[in-house]
């Protein structure tokens, strides 16, 4: 059952991740879409919450199509994917109506990655990953 290892490892993490993409697009075209609770500055707090979802779905991805890399390699590339599509994503809505290209929505969404990131290494996602690729013994 070598053969059904890749195909078992892109069903079960990276469709979560291209499906959550596929979300994420699929809420920027929505023409002037507004938070359904506002309040000071929400819109960077669902930005936030949004990319550090996708910061957890796309490193668990990682981890398990590249069982190699170190926990640090893993959060390093989780961050710089998910801040590169959170760019061409602020670019996607400046053609939206109603919709507009930020930075600092693309700052919410890359410190969104990066907290998944902390919150990993925190709960031991990442010192696990890194005892499994450098055993001692």
């Amino acid at each position: 059952m070598a053969g059904s290892r890749p195909t078992s490892t892109f069903t079960s993490h990276w469709l979560p991740v291209l499906a959550y993409l596929g979300l994420i697009f699929f809420l920027s075209a929505q023409p002037h879409l507004r938070p359904p609770v506002q309040f000071s500055n929400s819109d960077k707090t669902y930005h936030l919450g949004e990319y550090l979802v996708l910061g957890a779905l796309m490193a668990r991805a990682l981890r398990a199509s590249q069982a190699q890399w170190s926990g640090l390699r893993v959060a390093a590339v989780t961050v710089a994917l998910c801040s590169l599509w959170a760019a061409s994503d602020e670019y996607h809505q400046s053609f939206v109506p109603g919709r507009d290209c930020s930075v600092w929505d693309w700052c919410a969404d890359t410190m969104g990655a990066l907290l998944a990131q902390c919150l990993r290494a925190g709960f031991g996602g990442t010192a696990t990953a890194t005892a499994v690729s450098n055993p001692k013994d």
